[in-house]
C-alpha cells in the first residue's frame, strides 16, 4: 500500500507539472478574473488550447503557440486596454507588453505562484535522470530512458523559467539573475528524429551544447553549483549564441509568430452554442445541434440522395460513373 500511495503522488505531481508545462497558470486562474471580460477570454482560451496541442513529427521547428489568429485576438485586447483584465492574460502570456499593465501587487503574487514549482520539477528531472543517467551532449533517447517524465518535466522547467524571469523583468529585479540563472532544459529526441535531422542538413540544437556544460537544474537550486549570469554568458559566447536573444538570460524580446493553417481547432476553445458551421452560399445554415446529423444522412449536411445511397449500401461509393457524377452534380446546385 505505502508504494502504492507514493507512485499516486508521484504521478499526481507529474499531472501538475504536466499541466504548468503546457498552461502555464490557466489552470488555477479564478473563474472571475478568466470570465470579466469575454475578448480576455477569448485570448486566454486559444492560447491555453494552442498550448495542449501535441507536438509534431517534424525535422525543423515545432509550431509556435502564438499564431495569426492569437494575434488578431490580442488585438482587440490591444483596441480596448481599459476592458482587459491583463492580471488574468499575464497567468498564460506574461509578456512586457502585458506585464506593464498589471499592478506590482498582482506581479508578487505571480511570482510567489512561480517561485516554489521549480523545486518540484527539479525532482522529477531528478528522478528520470537517476533511472538512467542521460547523455547530455547529445540528448538522444536510448533504452532505459525515461523520456515521458523527463520531457514533461523539461517543458514545465522551461515554462515557469521564462514566466520567472518575465517577471523579474517587469518588477525591476533583473540584478538577482547576476547571482542565480538557471539555464534552460532541453527535451530528449528520438533516434529517428535526430537521424533524419543530419540527413536533411541539420543538426543538434544549438541550445544542447550550452545546456550541457552549464550546471544541472537541481543543483543550482540547492545550492551545490553556482549559476550566475555571469557564466551563462561565458559559455553562449563560447558556443556563438546571443544569450539575450536566445532567452538564456533575460526574458524572450519578441514572439515568434507562428502561421496560421487557416482552420484553428476552435471546438476546444469555444462553447460549441456559439459556433455555426460554414456553408456554401444559398444553403441552409447548420447549427451544432443539428450538425450531428451528418453521421445519420439527415439534416443540413447530408449527403446528396444519389451518393449517399451508394455509401449506405456498398460502404464506399458506387462504382457507377454515371450515378455518382449525377450525385455531384446535384452536390453542386445545392
Amino acid at each position: 500500500m505505502e508504494a502504492k500511495l507514493a507512485r499516486l503522488m508521484h504521478e499526481q505531481r507529474r499531472r501538475e507539472v504536466t499541466m504548468r508545462g503546457k498552461g502555464a497558470l490557466a489552470h488555477v486562474l479564478p473563474y472571475g478574473l478568466f470570465a470579466a471580460d469575454p475578448d480576455t477570454a477569448a485570448f486566454i482560451a486559444y492560447i491555453t488550447a494552442r498550448a495542449y496541442m501535441r507536438s509534431v513529427f517534424t525535422n525543423g521547428r515545432q509550431r509556435q503557440v502564438y499564431d495569426g489568429v492569437a494575434e488578431a485576438l490580442f488585438q482587440r485586447l490591444r483596441a480596448r486596454p481599459e476592458q482587459t483584465c491583463w492580471s488574468a492574460v499575464a497567468h498564460v502570456h506574461p509578456t512586457s507588453e502585458v506585464l506593464v499593465a498589471v499592478s506590482d501587487e498582482d506581479l508578487t503574487q505571480l511570482l510567489v505562484r512561480w517561485n516554489g514549482f521549480p523545486r518540484q520539477v527539479a525532482d522529477l528531472l531528478e528522478d528520470a535522470w537517476n533511472r538512467y543517467p542521460l547523455e547530455r551532449e547529445t540528448m538522444i533517447v536510448h533504452r532505459g530512458d525515461d523520456s515521458s517524465t523527463w520531457n514533461q518535466a523539461a517543458q514545465a522547467w522551461n515554462t515557469a523559467r521564462a514566466h520567472w524571469f518575465a517577471i523579474l523583468s517587469a518588477l525591476g529585479q533583473e540584478k538577482i539573475l547576476d547571482r542565480v540563472c538557471p539555464g534552460k532544459v532541453p527535451r530528449l529526441m528520438a533516434a529517428d528524429v535526430a537521424y533524419w535531422h543530419r540527413m536533411s542538413g541539420g543538426g543538434l540544437h544549438p541550445d544542447t551544447y550550452i545546456w550541457a556544460e552549464l550546471p544541472l537544474a537541481r543543483e543550482v537550486l540547492r545550492g551545490e553549483k553556482e549559476c550566475p549570469r555571469s557564466l551563462v554568458d561565458a559559455v553562449c559566447a563560447r558556443h556563438g549564441r546571443d544569450p539575450v536573444a536566445g532567452a538564456w538570460t533575460a526574458p524572450r524580446r519578441r514572439l515568434r509568430l507562428s502561421p496560421s493553417t487557416g482552420r484553428p481547432n476552435l471546438y476546444t476553445v469555444l462553447p460549441l452554442r456559439t459556433l455555426s458551421w460554414p456553408v456554401p452560399s444559398g444553403r441552409q445554415e447548420c447549427s451544432p445541434a443539428t450538425a450531428s446529423a451528418r453521421r445519420r444522412g439527415s439534416g443540413c449536411d447530408r449527403l446528396p440522395r444519389g451518393l449517399g445511397k451508394s455509401v449506405a449500401q456498398n460502404g464506399s461509393p458506387s462504382n457507377d460513373r454515371r450515378g455518382d457524377e449525377e450525385a455531384l452534380r446535384r452536390s453542386a446546385r445545392l
